[in-house]
C-alpha cells in the first residue's frame, strides 16, 4: 500500500539532550536525513546528508524532505558543524518552527530542491528558518530567539540561498559564502 497524502519519514530523529551525532551519513532515502525534534544542547557533527527524496507521497514532488531539521519544542544550545546537504528535495537545512536558537557552523548546502537531473522538486532553500503558523513556538508573529549562521557555504539552491520568515529574534550570520544562485 503507498500512501500519496502527506507522510513524514525519518532517518534519524532525536528527542532528547546532550547527544552527539558525528559522521552520520543518509543518503538515497524517502525522508529525512536528520532531525531533532526536541532536547537541547545536541552536537550534530560533520554528518552528510543527500540524494533524500521522497518520491511516493505527495505525487512524488518530496516537498518534506530536508537534508537537516531542527524543529518544534528543542531547547537552546543544538549546533550542526561541519554537516553537508545535496539534492535533498525540500531544504538543506531547515529550522522553521524552533522554539530556541539553532546554530549551523561551517555547513555547506547546495544543490536543494533539485533532483540529480535538476528537476525542480521542493522548496530548495539552503538554509530555513522561522515560523509557520502564529503558535507559541516560533510561528509567523511569535517571538524566535533566533538563529546563528557561521562560516557556511551555499550553492545552487533551487529558490532561496537564506530564508528567515518570521524570526523576530537576532539571526547572527558571518563569513557565508553564496554563489551559483537564481
Amino acid at each position: 500500500m503507498n500512501i500519496t497524502t502527506h507522510t513524514q519519514s525519518i532517518c534519524f530523529e532525536n528527542l532528547g539532550s546532550h547527544n552527539v551525532f558525528e559522521r552520520l551519513v543518509m543518503r538515497d532515502n524517502q525522508a529525512i536525513g536528520m532531525r531533532i525534534a526536541g532536547g537541547r544542547d545536541n552536537l550534530v557533527l560533520n554528518c552528510d546528508a543527500f540524494r533524500n527524496w521522497d518520491f511516493t507521497s505527495e505525487d512524488g514532488t518530496g516537498r518534506n524532505v530536508d537534508g537537516f531539521g531542527c524543529h518544534y519544542a528543542i531547547g537552546p544550545g543544538n549546533v550542526f558543524r561541519g554537516c553537508r546537504a545535496w539534492f535533498n528535495s525540500d531544504d538543506g537545512f531547515d529550522c522553521i518552527s524552533a522554539a530556541s536558537a539553532v546554530t549551523f557552523d561551517h555547513c555547506q548546502a547546495f544543490d536543494n530542491g533539485d533532483s540529480r537531473t535538476f528537476q525542480g522538486l521542493g522548496d530548495g532553500n539552503g538554509f530555513k528558518a522561522g515560523g509557520c503558523d502564529g503558535s507559541a513556538v516560533a510561528g509567523k508573529g511569535a517571538r524566535s530567539d533566533g538563529k546563528t549562521l557561521d562560516w557556511a557555504f551555499v550553492a545552487g539552491s533551487a529558490r532561496q540561498v537564506l530564508e528567515f520568515t518570521g524570526v523576530t529574534g537576532e539571526v547572527a550570520i558571518s563569513k557565508v559564502q553564496v554563489t551559483s544562485n537564481p
